[in-house]
């Protein structure tokens, strides 16, 4: 096991973070009451395990897991603009984040009733 993870033996390692490289779907406009599925894609130039974080409006909706896909399926109160931030890992702890603007609209014209 090397003391220093990246230089040992005088041989340099170069540990570079997991990129994201495409956020689905594309889409930023939906109705209340959709299921939103939303996928990741992310590499790692040096081949390490990946792990996902995805946040709403900066509450976390998905703990860190090597899962890079959360379904939201939004209600009434989900209405208006959120922030999505999907967040990606190695195990060295570098990483990387995308944030992405939804909208979500009324579909119905009364809210339900309690």
């Amino acid at each position: 096991m090397w003391s220093n993870p990246g230089n040992s033996d005088g041989i340099i390692v170069s540990q570079r973070p997991p990129q994201i490289t495409d956020i689905s779907p594309e889409g930023s406009v939906f109705n209340e009451g959709d299921s939103i599925s939303i996928s990741v894609e992310a590499i790692d130039s040096n081949a390490d395990l990946i792990e996902y974080q995805f946040l709403i409006d900066e509450v976390i909706k998905k703990s860190w897991s090597t899962s890079s896909t959360f379904s939201w399926t939004t209600n009434f109160s989900d209405a208006g603009t959120h922030t999505i931030k999907i967040q990606v890992r190695d195990s060295y702890g570098q990483g990387d984040f995308k944030t992405k603007k939804i909208h979500i609209f009324l579909k119905a014209i009364n809210p339900p009733s309690s």
